[in-house]
């Protein structure tokens, strides 16, 4: 029995742009708008996009209170004190899981 085998080469390099723009692609293939950067007009002291941010926060949550919206906008802009990589932590953990906020039918606390 011949064995057989083969190397496949890989013609070209993969590079920075080409792993943002395949990352761009899948998300545009699941509905995402893209926008380059330069056009969104933003606080550049604010790595988040509070405007579009808040009114997401209130279409996956329509029955909130505003004040829960705000105290949970608080939250991300002002998490955890620590070092960078309990910092991710946390942020992690908001992405992945939300952001606690303790409230009750008549108030928020």
């Amino acid at each position: 029995m011949q064995k057989i085998s083969e190397v496949i080469h890989m013609s070209t390099t993969f590079t920075e742009a080409d792993c943002e723009n395949s990352i761009i692609e899948l998300f545009q293939n699941m509905g995402y708008q893209y926008v380059y950067e330069p056009d969104i007009e933003r606080d550049f002291y604010s790595p988040l996009y509070n405007d579009v941010l808040v009114e997401y926060i209130h279409r996956l949550n329509p029955s909130l209170p505003e004040e829960v919206i705000s105290d949970a906008m608080y939250k991300l802009q002002n998490y955890a004190n620590g070092d960078i990589v309990q910092k991710n932590e946390v942020y992690m953990e908001y992405i992945q899981h939300g952001i606690p906020v303790r409230y009750t039918a008549d108030s928020w606390f």
